[in-house]
């Protein structure tokens, strides 16, 4: 269990200094999370960068800049998550124990679903973009969040995870379902994506 709450800090960790991507990852010691403080009984997440120093520890069988091959790795979970931000349909920030009193703050992508843009090239797209962002805010506040099947994300500071929501008495529901169902995704599992203009 430790090894594994280790190793699950080291992936979060990875996506924020994927040298492949110009992408800023931002923590809570960077702009995006600068006024965030902790409520009481809270603890401040943990930035990428003290994470860090652990990769080398945790995964040395890994060579020295050999660190795509921890994008093959996927953790089953469930890992409990509180949602601190949405991002768009299918992205949201939030944070994560890894250990005792120890949390990360990452972004999420929804595995196997792609949403409109917000910033879309054609005013239907944005606007489905909008009616998803909206539909995935609200079923994520509608429970408990939990990650399952997670990984490594293609971007620095992400990681991509299966999303289910429940509630008492009843079976978690997959976001990523929802948003099929509702109309707001297409079904996705990498490479180039169809544009949403017709």
């Amino acid at each position: 269990m430790v090894l594994a709450a280790v190793v699950f800090a080291v992936v979060v960790a990875f996506t924020a200094f994927n040298r492949d991507s110009g992408a800023a990852y931002r923590t809570a010691a960077g702009s995006e999370f600068a006024d965030w403080r902790p409520e009481p009984g809270q603890h401040r997440p943990i930035p990428a960068e003290a994470v860090a120093p652990v990769t080398a520890a945790a995964v040395p069988a890994l060579p020295p800049r050999d660190w795509r091959n921890l994008r093959r790795i996927r953790f089953a979970g469930p890992y409990p998550a509180e949602v601190l931000k949405v991002i768009d349909g299918d992205t949201f920030v939030a944070r994560i124990p890894v250990w005792l009193g120890q949390d990360v703050v990452t972004h999420v992508r929804l595995r196997g679903v792609d949403t409109p843009e917000l910033n879309g090239r054609c005013r239907s797209e944005m606007d489905l973009a909008r009616e998803a962002t909206l539909a995935i805010r609200e079923f994520l506040q509608s429970g408990t969040v939990t990650l399952r099947d997670v990984g490594a994300g293609k971007y620095a500071g992400r990681v991509i995870a299966r999303v289910y929501v429940s509630q008492p008495g009843r079976s978690a529901e997959d976001a990523g379902a929802m948003l099929l169902a509702g109309g707001y995704a297409r079904r996705y599992s990498g490479g180039r994506r169809p544009g949403w203009c017709g």
